[in-house]
């Protein structure tokens, strides 16, 4: 627990990442985030409140409740790409086109702040910030004005409005390196959308392969540092390829994925008709495990037996 006073100093590391499943049964899953440089500001407004009642001439009870997470983040500027995409517009041959029925998916917002000071390693202390499940609108300060005879920058604002998941009620997280978010959390916090206190997000490791030529199956198996965790299967073939060692072309034909239950050494087996008995490099890229935490990208040979 910190004794110290800390003023905010400065706000960087703007990410956004979109919301791909939040059912309210499974874990919720996350792209991956991308980051909006040039981060000039940023607010949230938790539109809160507290109600009293009264009674027998005096007040008797207090009950709170909380609306919509109003933000704000002004930018030097914004990538048009990575705008359409957080407004749900359509974007071609370089050309935006912006419909009256445009609907904006639902991202996540995160970010950090720098607090006054050095913790007692001697380095820059942060507040790290995700507000985990929201939608932008389109900037209102479209316009701009011509250059005078000094220069007034004129930024892009972008306003969200976030909510709850329904996975775990969950509308932001947050925690600072000065209390007790490890170094390990707070390197890996904008590598994957961090939703509950619960989430570990210890580096994920592809640790051995091995084949088996009459089953047409190749057996990845994984690692977290001793903790139990589970595998999200791949959605296609681009998360974990296998290729033929000797040409270097992927394999032929349709996989199948089956991931085994949770455990502190969890298995991914590949199954596919092609599979035989020659070398294969098995490379495992996006792959994902139930914390959101991407698997360290790594290759390994295998020769099925």
């Amino acid at each position: 627990m910190s004794d110290l006073v800390r003023p905010k100093i400065g706000v960087d590391s703007v990410y956004v990442a979109a919301l791909t499943l939040d059912n309210g049964t499974d874990a919720p899953t996350y792209g991956t985030p991308a980051r909006l440089a040039g981060a000039a500001k940023v607010s949230g407004n938790p539109n809160s409140s507290l109600t009293t009642d009264f009674g027998d001439n005096k007040a008797m009870f207090t009950a709170n409740a909380r609306g919509a997470l109003q933000a704000s983040i002004e930018l030097l500027d914004v990538d048009p790409d990575v705008l359409a995409l957080v407004l749900g517009q359509t974007r071609a041959n370089g050309i935006t086109e912006e419909s009256a029925t445009d609907m904006a998916p639902y991202y996540a917002l995160g970010f950090r702040v720098w607090l006054g000071g050095t913790d007692d390693s001697g380095d820059k202390v942060y507040e790290y910030f995700w507000y985990v499940k929201g939608r932008f609108a389109i900037p209102t300060d479209q316009g701009a004005e011509t250059k005078k005879d000094k220069i007034n920058p004129q930024h892009t604002t972008l306003m969200g409005e976030f909510i709850a998941l329904e996975y775990n009620e969950v509308m932001c997280v947050h925690g600072r390196t000065d209390v007790d978010l490890t170094a390990a959390a707070a390197a890996a916090w904008f590598t994957n959308v961090v939703y509950t206190s619960s989430q570990s997000l210890t580096a994920v490791t592809f640790d051995s392969v091995v084949g088996d030529a009459g089953a047409h199956t190749i057996t990845l198996t994984f690692g977290k540092g001793g903790e139990t965790f589970s595998l999200v299967e791949p959605d296609d073939n681009t998360q974990v390829r296998v290729f033929v060692a000797s040409t270097g072309l992927l394999l032929a034909g349709t996989y199948t994925y089956a991931a085994s239950a949770a455990g502190t050494t969890p298995t991914l087996v590949i199954t596919n008709s092609n599979i035989s008995g020659v070398p294969y490099t098995v490379f495992v890229d996006s792959l994902k495990d139930n914390n959101g935490v991407t698997v360290t990208p790594k290759g390994l040979t295998v020769t099925p037996a």
